[in-house]
């Protein structure tokens, strides 16, 4: 399913990229780089549909990264390198307890990576991340777009990401926890093994992956 027809299956009338963009969506957001995930969930048999929005976290790690990148000087006190780029999207399910797959944990500055990664596909070599007898780990996101900030004079200081769990993505699986890394490769397939630097983290109630379930995510970062 392309990203478009995925996007007017289940935004509908509920949001577009420019009414998500709303003061509800920045409350809680002190430091910048900031950002905000909207989970979106369509169930095929049913026509159901579902919506959440959660902040997300820009790490140390990941401020540090982009110091890094922004002068495009090495730091060899840190691993992300400073040809790096946002790429790769991971998901988790440490998110939240057992006891309460509702109640997500929220993530803190010092994080280094998701609680509890999942792998995505066994076989689907358009994915990165192999990992022997697992499968894929990481798939890069499916669409980015530059969005006027109206809080800022209509610059151009939001960028969104468009996040994709197809039919056959992680299915049977747990998900309440999703990473945004920095890679210096786009080559997919079983010889990219990273390094992934986990860039920003975002955690959400539990949700169970299934083939008749799509899962859209649109995630905003603020500068």
């Amino acid at each position: 399913m392309s990203v478009e027809s995925f996007k007017k299956i289940v935004i509908k009338d509920k949001s577009t990229f420019s009414d998500s963009l709303n003061s509800n969506s920045r409350k809680g957001i002190c430091d910048i780089p900031g950002g905000y995930v909207e989970v979106y969930e369509k169930n095929i048999n049913d026509n159901s549909e579902k919506f959440m929005g959660r902040h997300n976290l820009v790490l140390y790690r990941g401020r540090e990264w982009l110091l890094s990148r922004a002068f495009n000087v090495r730091n060899d006190l840190i691993a992300a390198r400073e040809n790096e780029f946002l790429y790769w999207v991971g998901f988790g399910n440490g998110g939240c307890t057992e006891a309460d797959p509702l109640d997500p944990i929220p993530p803190t500055n010092s994080d280094m990576n998701l609680r509890s990664e999942i792998p995505i596909s066994e076989t689907n070599e358009e994915y990165a991340d192999f990992r022997l007898t697992e499968g894929f780990y990481k798939k890069p996101y499916a669409e980015m777009r530059f969005l006027e900030d109206s809080a800022n004079d209509g610059r151009y200081l939001i960028s969104s990401l468009s996040i994709q769990l197809e039919v056959g993505d992680a299915n049977g699986q747990i998900i309440n926890e999703i990473g945004l890394y920095s890679s210096s490769s786009t080559i997919p397939g079983r010889l990219n093994t990273g390094p992934f630097h986990l860039y920003a983290k975002a955690t959400f109630p539990s949700l169970v992956k299934a083939p008749d379930r799509y899962f859209l995510f649109i995630w905003y970062i603020y500068y």
